[in-house]
């Protein structure tokens, strides 16, 4: 390493680094309380959705299956 003065050019480097490090560390942690939040709202968005799948399955079953607004729309019921 060159000298200047009495440090290393590493030693002058090293907090820089360091505060660079840190930095990145509170970014990723950020991201990732963000990420989970979003992954919480998709989580009830969907649990609604099906909620009121269920609801309107529940209403149409005195109907024929023909009648089904999703047999209208193509789409095949999931086993479960």
């Amino acid at each position: 390493m060159r000298r200047t003065g009495s440090k290393t050019v590493g030693a002058e480097i090293r907090p820089i680094a360091k505060a660079l490090v840190q930095g990145g560390l509170r970014l990723y942690d950020a991201s990732r309380e963000a990420v989970v939040k979003a992954g919480d709202r998709l989580k009830d968005l969907l649990a609604e959705a099906r909620a009121e799948m269920s609801k309107e399955d529940s209403s149409t079953s005195s109907k024929s299956p023909s009648e089904s607004p999703r047999r209208r729309k193509g789409i095949r019921p999931k086993n479960r």
